[in-house]
């Protein structure tokens, strides 16, 4: 179950999964790899890696489908 966020809280968390959207999208247009924080350590994914690694990625893509 999820816990339950204030609505400024569940703002915040929205603006900071946009703006990690668009920080991999910017990956992209440079064609360099994403870091990523992973077992205590930094590792790099492709940009499609990275998004589908993405808790949200399959809804963004059903939305995205939709428009």
């Amino acid at each position: 179950m999820k816990p339950v966020m204030s609505e400024e809280t569940r703002r915040v968390v929205e603006a900071m999964e946009e703006a990690t959207w668009n920080a991999i999208e910017g990956y992209r247009q440079t064609g360099l790899p994403v870091p990523v924080w992973r077992d205590g350590k930094v590792a790099y994914l492709t940009v499609d890696e990275a998004l589908a690694s993405r808790p949200d990625y399959q809804k963004r893509m059903a939305m995205k489908r939709q428009r």
